[in-house]
């Protein structure tokens, strides 16, 4: 297995214990769970401060919805069919199946309500972690980095493509409390 694929693995690894320690802690520990609310109070506030904001996020919170991902996962799974990239294929609508699963199980497993400020910017209905457009995004996005870490050759092209999908699933998830849902 080539070193940039088992980093890619480490590093979902390492992410997935990341999500468990912290769920685990959130659940377990009050002065947890009174920062998370700590942290989303400033976040809204700040959001609330300048029209720009909650306008910026609500772009780029789109790109990790539903809508958006399903149709993204389709063209990717379109692209790696016509290249005969069976394996690949499978591993997207895998990874894309066991997340739709995983958010729907999760989010009745922490039963965990929306913040008090959920429809000042956007409405959202349901439990509120994990987030859908987190959760979605990371492996989404996640797995398009996996594909480019593996298909494109040149190195400073792999690095940038990377780092661009690195960016855009922390700045989704990140959109989730700034809009406060």
């Amino acid at each position: 297995m080539p070193l940039r694929v088992r980093r890619c693995l480490m590093a979902s690894g390492l992410a997935l214990t990341a999500f468990a320690l912290i769920a685990i802690a959130w659940t377990q520990f009050g002065i947890v769970r009174d920062f998370d609310q700590w942290v989303a109070e400033r976040l809204n506030s700040a959001a609330q401060s300048a029209q720009w904001i909650p306008d910026s996020f609500l772009a780029i919170t789109y790109f990790g919805s539903a809508r958006f991902l399903i149709g993204l996962s389709i063209v990717v799974l379109g692209c790696l069919l016509i290249l005969r990239r069976w394996r690949l294929a499978i591993a997207v609508c895998g990874t894309q199946l066991i997340s739709v699963a995983l958010i729907d199980h999760a989010k009745l497993l922490f039963e965990r309500a929306r913040p008090r400020f959920n429809g000042f910017f956007v409405r959202e209905g349901g439990y509120s972690f994990p987030s859908g457009h987190a959760l979605g995004s990371m492996v989404a996005y996640g797995m398009l980095a996996y594909l480019w870490m593996i298909l494109v050759s040149q190195p400073r092209v792999r690095r940038c493509g990377v780092l661009i999908f690195c960016i855009l699933i922390v700045l989704i998830g990140g959109s989730r409390p700034i809009l406060g849902v």
